[in-house]
């Protein structure tokens, strides 16, 4: 049983071909950008979008925690009092509500995945495991994997790294294609915007260069942040020691597309608290390629 809290068919941007992205519920990295907040908590959370709700007060009547308080011009949400039931985001006939987290089996699981993969062999695409951090739910993703390559289907695992090694080598034999999410080259930096260290992160990486694993690295460029010369080019140091196992190398310019999703989750959105607003992020992964690409690294996009 793995906790999800989204499957995405038909998706390009997680691996090669066309795919199903599944997002896994849980992170043990605070990432102050991070534009999935709903990955963060391992539990089930209660969003609400508060555009979208027209105050019928269907949700009061199913609600048996009165977390629900509304009058004609306003839907008031007591956070503290819901058990994340999702009866209410069920009978929501505007989608105001929406529970983000819950348990799938393997099979339900596999049986969505296995809708696509005529598509799978056509385009060369897969299934990739996302998150939050999918293996801080190793043990479970590792039989999922197995089902899947008992099928014949391309396999990837998006990861920060920042998970105990034995997490890795459990899915290692089921998954072809390693995507590692590189933030900061930096300890202390790292510390600082992602709340860990990265350690484990290096350590990790190191042993999957020598695995013979397939490995593409996605780099976040968050201006003011990790865009400097001496950060970009000591990243590209550590990402040179992979040598032949790093296929690609993508560089993810910052946006704030998830500021919504902190709103309706009734959190604060952490980056603009200490850095303000974000601007120019394309132009300085333009800056990153250039960086990269001077200092000799192949499979830049």
């Amino acid at each position: 049983m793995l906790r999800i809290f989204d499957v995405q068919r038909f998706s390009v941007q997680d691996g090669p071909g066309i795919r199903t992205s599944v997002f896994l519920k849980g992170c043990n990295v605070g990432c102050l950008w991070c534009h999935n907040p709903e990955s963060l908590s391992h539990e089930p959370q209660l969003m609400y979008y508060e555009e979208k709700c027209v105050l019928c007060g269907v949700c009061t009547a199913v609600c048996a925690q009165g977390v629900h308080e509304l009058n004609k011009r306003e839907h008031r949400l007591n956070r503290s009092a819901c058990i994340a039931c999702g009866a209410c985001a069920k009978v929501c006939p505007a989608g105001a509500l929406e529970l983000a987290g819950y348990d799938i089996g393997t099979a339900e699981l596999m049986e969505s995945v296995l809708r696509d993969k005529a598509f799978y062999e056509k385009t060369g695409g897969g299934v990739t495991f996302s998150g939050g951090e999918p293996l801080a739910q190793a043990a479970e993703l590792a039989k999922v994997l197995q089902r899947c390559k008992a099928k014949d289907i391309h396999t990837a695992v998006e990861t920060s790294s920042n998970v105990p090694e034995q997490a890795i080598r459990a899915v290692m034999p089921y998954t072809d294609l390693f995507i590692c999410d590189i933030k900061c080259a930096s300890n202390a930096l790292h510390k600082k915007v992602t709340r860990t260290g990265n350690g484990a992160i290096q350590r990790n990486l190191e042993m999957l260069f020598h695995s013979g694993k397939n490995m593409w690295i996605r780099i976040p460029v968050i201006p003011g942040v990790n865009d400097t010369e001496q950060e970009l080019m000591a990243m590209a140091a550590l990402i040179r020691r992979g040598g032949a196992a790093v296929e690609r190398i993508e560089f993810m310019p910052y946006h704030d597309f998830g500021k919504s999703k902190y709103t309706a989750l009734g959190m604060d959105y952490p980056f603009e608290t200490e850095y303000g607003k974000c601007e120019n992020a394309k132009q300085r992964a333009v800056y990153a390629q250039k960086i990269f690409a001077e200092l000799g690294l192949t499979g830049i996009v």
